[in-house]
């Protein structure tokens, strides 16, 4: 996020700091080497290790009627790199409803 935040309303406290998860977390892979996919609808993060917490969708924002095409490309290129993989779900991802779609592609919440 290359933007200064001024409006420190609790909404865009939270946008921001959702933002700033996203990137650094890309910034982190990029480092070690990783796979990073920057799409205008998925941002995802991946280094070929046996550990879901550096290989994850940090941002999502499915347009309607895409949500489970979007959902197994993900996990085909988590199955091709041979990673466990999270998806993070914050108030900013769409659709609202993305925990819904989740569990029908065998994922699992993993708690708060």
């Amino acid at each position: 996020m290359s933007d200064m935040v001024r409006d420190t309303s609790p909404a865009s406290l939270a946008s921001a700091n959702e933002a700033n998860l996203a990137e650094g977390m890309a910034a982190c892979v990029r480092a070690y080497g990783g796979v990073v996919m920057d799409e205008p609808d998925l941002l995802w993060s991946a280094l070929p290790l046996q550990m879901a917490g550096w290989n994850r969708v940090t941002r999502a924002n499915l347009a309607p009627g895409t949500e489970d095409e979007r959902i197994e490309a993900v996990i085909a290129q988590a199955r091709a790199l041979d990673v466990p993989f999270l998806w993070y779900i914050g108030p900013s991802m769409r659709p609202t409803n993305l925990a819904d779609y989740l569990p029908r592609h065998g994922f699992t919440d993993a708690g708060d």
